[in-house]
């Protein structure tokens, strides 16, 4: 993201989702505080040699989670 964005401070304000993090505590209170709409930068970081990516960024792809300018 910092190759990106140039450095952290230099990031557009958003929305984060965070893919795989830990036990999704944090995503699933997130959710139950009415978290809907689109994000501005989703981060994934699955088990390496458990996933297939192609079928994570379609899935991705097709979310409703996924804005125009989403960065991933």
């Amino acid at each position: 993201m910092q190759a990106a964005g140039g450095s952290p401070a230099t990031l557009r304000p958003g929305r984060w989702l965070d893919l795989y993090s830990g036990t999704g505590s944090v995503g699933i209170e997130a959710l139950s505080r009415g978290n809907s709409g689109t994000f501005d930068y989703i981060s994934v970081t699955p088990p390496y040699e458990v996933v297939d990516y192609a079928v994570l960024m379609r899935l991705i792809s097709e979310s409703p989670f996924l804005g125009e300018d989403t960065f991933i």
